[in-house]
């Protein structure tokens, strides 16, 4: 399976990988975490996740590259994902939804302020939802923060109150052995989203996207809308008898 690449950019990291098929089921879109900073975190982390689910049922999938900190700061992580989805929906996206891992999560929550491209479902897989209680909780990640945000935390963003929140359907999964994020940004995000569906896995923080437990749960919900998406037959009884 060979993944096309589609640039978004004039930007090295404005690209997006992806394949297309012609499957009715919505279009799976993989946002990676990397504490909107880490060079290491890329498109790829998502491949294993994406391609298990595209050789099961044939579905298109997509993983994105975005620009990173400190070249790239506040509102151009969702920006340059709303113009990924630009793109996207050139190649013939209408449906799809997210899989976001750790930073990516967020940036997929702040998708509604930047495009009215939604996606219909977000998955956080090991999200950051709250950058106040996350650097309240660990101290030192305040760094990475202000290096993509700024010093003033009254102008970074929230993604859990404002006006304009996302209002799709959320799921929430975490991994109970995640040891950069404990359960508390995923329990913080499930007070404001209290119809989430929260899923407790396994795996360390960057092992969660390559483990079977995210792709059990993905293949639960491309199975249920499969299934809601099947066309009904109408039975027409006709009398032979006469």
């Amino acid at each position: 399976m060979d993944f096309l690449e589609l640039s978004y950019g004039t930007h090295e990291l404005q690209t997006v990988h992806y394949v297309k098929t012609d499957s009715s089921l919505p279009w799976i879109l993989f946002i990676h975490g990397g504490a909107w900073r880490d060079p290491s975190n890329t498109w790829k982390d998502g491949l294993h996740c994406l391609s298990t689910l595209h050789s099961r049922y044939g579905v298109s999938i997509a993983s994105v590259d975005y620009r990173l900190a400190p070249e790239s700061q506040k509102d151009d992580f969702p920006k340059d994902i709303a113009s990924a989805i630009v793109q996207l929906r050139k190649m013939g996206m209408v449906d799809y939804v997210i899989i976001g891992h750790s930073a990516g999560a967020f940036i997929a929550l702040q998708l509604p302020q930047f495009t009215k491209f939604l996606p219909s479902n977000v998955f956080g897989l090991d999200g950051i939802y709250d950058l106040r209680s996350l650097v309240l909780e660990y101290p030192s990640y305040n760094e990475f923060v202000e290096f993509a945000f700024g010093s003033d935390s009254e102008n970074w963003p929230d993604i859990l109150t404002s006006s304009d929140r996302y209002s799709g359907n959320l799921a929430l999964i975490q991994s109970a052995e995640d040891e950069l994020l404990s359960m508390a940004q995923t329990t913080r995000a499930s007070l404001f989203f209290p119809n989430a569906p929260v899923h407790i896995i396994s795996g360390l923080h960057e092992d969660v996207y390559k483990g079977p437990e995210i792709i059990t749960i993905m293949s639960s919900f491309l199975d249920s809308v499969g299934k809601a998406t099947e066309p009904t037959t109408t039975l027409r009884i006709v009398d032979i008898s006469s």
